[in-house]
Formats: C-alpha cells, structure tokens, sequence
C-alpha cells in the first residue's frame, strides 16, 4: 500500500467529518508508512511532530502507570488516532508487521479543533440556551417574521432606484448618471472613484455619464448600491456607534480582498465581488438595533458577540429577502461563516467571501478561533486554492496597495 483512498478516511476520526473536497486534498499530506515487527513507533513521554492511525497489523500501547492494550488495524480503535503528537502519553511498538498512516501534528490538532464530529452526534442547530436572553431576541425575531412585522431598515430608495433601473436591458449611462445625480454627494463619489488608481484610465473624468461609461453599468451599479448602503452602518447610541464603525471597516476590507481575489478566480467579476463583501454581514445592523432594548445584554459584549455570531445569517437572510436581492445574496449572507459549505462544483461568490474573511482575520486574534484556510472547501475552490495558504497571502500581500486603495474608497465620505 503506497496511498491512503478517499474510503478509508471516511472511517477515521476527526477527519471523517470534512467535505469530501478536502479530504481528496488530505491525500496529498498523508504518508502510508510500513514497519517491521518490534518497531518503536513512538515512545513515551517523546515529544512527536506527527499524529499516526493504525491501518494494519498489530502494536501494543504500554504506559508507565501500568496500562497496556493491544490494537489491530481495521478495528474500531483503529479509527482513532494513535496520538495526535505533542507529548506521547504511552509507547507504541509493533507486534506485528504494520502499516500506519502519518499525517503532520498541527493538521490533527486543526481538525480536531473544528469539533465537527460533535455535530455528527447530534450537536447542530442555533445552539442558544433555552430561556436565555440570546433565545428571547431570536424568538422575537422569529415570531415577529413569521407574523410579517418583522422591523428592518428599509433599502435607502435611491438604490432601490437604481436597482430597479438596471433590469431595464435598454438603460443607457445617461438614464443611470440621471438617478446617480438626484444625489450631489453620490455623483462626486461616483467621479472620485472613476478617477483613482483602482480605476483610472486614460484622461480625467469629470461628469457622471462619462464615468458611467468607463465603470460599465454593473460596476456602477455595485459601487453606488455600496456607497448609499454605509449609511446604515449608523447609530444613535453611543455604544454602538464603536460597533458600526468596525462593522463596516470589518466589511470594506472583506469587500476589497474579495475584488482582488474575483480577479483570479475565472467567472467572478470584481465590482460584484466587492458589493458581495460588504453585504455579508448586513444581519448585523438590525441585531445591534434591537439589543438597544436589552439594557443587560448592552452591558454584556460577549453576550452580544454571541447572538450577533449566532444569528447574523438568518436575519441577513431575512434583510436581503426583503430587498428583494437575488437568492444568490441572500445565500452570500446565510452561509458567509459556514466554513465547511461545499455547495457546487465550481467557486461562486459565497466560497469567495468566505475565503476573503480568512484573509482578512491573518493576523489577528479571531484567527484562534477560525479553520485553517486548507481545510475550508472553498479555499480549493479559488484559482488561488492552486497554491499554499501561504503562498495565496503572499499574492495578496504583493496587492496590498490595491486593496488599500479599495478599503479607502469605500471608507471616505
């Protein structure tokens, strides 16, 4: 035996529970190692780099504290892994001839950080405490939708203007420059734009049709639906102003690594990759809107962070639905954090926002609590998922200026 097959993963534990992209992507890492009999595979009290499964053969595991078991390949425990690396809590050594399969220590520990097999026993759902303040306002969200009174802002009428405008196949640049200029600030935004580094051309631009035309209408349409919709990342209160403030810094720079990577990913266009950035987290703003009626969880951030985590996809599931947005944002919205999502074939924009939020978090303390971007199906999906997780932050960091350039774009103003 010289390779491992995608079947016989499907028995072991944790890794049984990954999509089966990236178990086809695990093969690749796994070593299929034979020993003869009376090898040490691994001593007690070692430090080990390397996490082991028995797949045939007989070993015995003895440690200090008197215990001793056998194990055969092929037998439930063999399912297991022989140890997952860091210290060895007892010593291996073959009884037999064996055959193990090697993986490194820190993709172990990284699956098994995912806890996916508690969800294989029955872990999934909202998981909130039944009673709780987290269960109060989903329920009221719940009920209130159900009963069709749910409270969400309303799409600003201006992008719902231009939405609306653009499903018209015969719309020229001086039918969408004419809505574009109802609103003074938007038309300077919208030359501002036309004339920076990310999308400059040749000679200044100067009026609003003009831009149109070299933007193209889509582009124009996502750039102005993003601009208009900052200003519901807004809030009276001061407590959360801070909240919408980093909400939507958090989105501009999802929006803008999601640009740069649509480029290299074939079939993704960068302005609707941009616009998909932004949206991804829009169930927040109602959520941080009515915990403004929850003094106790006000004063309770971790409290807060868990409902928004908890329920952010749902409610800007809901948001989108009532925007009338197109079930493929609506999707974008539901299943941004859904790591383990592996829903098509080919990459749409859904896996790509979920790979430009990994990106994103490189380098700061959410990174502890996120996959490896290897074990994310939709990293594989990318071109970029061509190369390493590593290499694929050194291409985005050779576009850093780019992505600056689109995160000051859409923070001006």
């Amino acid at each position: 035996m010289t390779t491992v097959t995608i079947e016989q993963l499907r028995e072991l534990f944790p890794i049984r529970s990954l999509p089966e992209r990236v178990l086809r992507y695990l093969i690749g890492l796994a070593e299929v190692v034979e020993f003869p009999t009376g090898h040490t595979l691994f001593q007690e009290g070692d430090k080990g780099s390397d996490g082991f499964y028995l797949l045939s053969g007989r070993l015995r595991l003895d440690s200090s504290v008197g215990k001793s078991s056998e194990l055969e390949g092929g037998a439930v425990g063999a399912h297991f892994p022989l140890s997952k690396g860091g210290v060895h809590k007892a010593s291996a050594v073959s009884l037999t001839p064996i055959v193990v399969l090697r993986f490194p220590q820190n993709l172990l520990e990284s699956v098994d950080a995912l806890k996916l097999h508690d969800e294989e026993l029955g872990g999934g759902g909202i998981g909130l405490q039944e009673g709780g303040t987290e269960s109060s306002i989903y329920m009221q969200f719940y009920e209130t939708m159900k009963a069709g009174k749910l409270e969400l802002p309303s799409l600003p009428d201006l992008a719902l203007r231009i939405v609306q405008a653009m499903k018209d196949p015969n719309i020229t640049s001086q039918d969408i420059a004419r809505i574009i200029q109802l609103d003074p600030s938007l038309t300077a935004r919208i030359i501002g734009v036309v004339n920076s580094p990310v999308y400059a051309g040749v000679g200044r631009i100067d009026d609003c049709p003009a831009a149109v035309t070299r933007l193209g209408h889509m582009a124009t349409r996502n750039l102005a639906v993003s601009f208009i919709l900052k200003n519901l990342f807004r809030s009276d209160s001061k407590l959360l102003r801070s909240r919408m403030i980093q909400l939507w810094k958090h989105s501009s720079r999802v929006s803008a690594i999601c640009h740069v990577l649509a480029k290299f990913t074939p079939g993704l266009d960068p302005d609707q990759a941009m616009l998909r950035g932004l949206i991804h987290d829009i169930g927040v703003i109602p959520l941080l809107s009515a915990a403004q009626k929850y003094p106790k969880l006000m004063a309770n951030p971790d409290k807060l962070d868990l409902i928004v985590s908890k329920l952010n996809g749902e409610v800007g599931a809901m948001l989108l639905r009532n925007w009338v947005f197109t079930s493929d944002f609506v999707d974008t919205a539901m299943h941004a954090e859904d790591w383990m999502r592996d829903a098509s074939s080919g990459p749409d924009y859904t896996d790509l926002v979920i790979v430009a939020q990994l990106h994103a978090y490189v380098g700061t303390p959410r990174m502890a609590e996120l996959p490896r971007m290897d074990l994310v199906p939709a990293f594989h999906k990318m071109a970029l998922g061509r190369l390493t997780p590593e290499h694929s932050i050194a291409v985005l960091d050779k576009a850093k200026q780019e992505i600056r350039a689109i995160e000051q774009l859409l923070q001006a103003g």
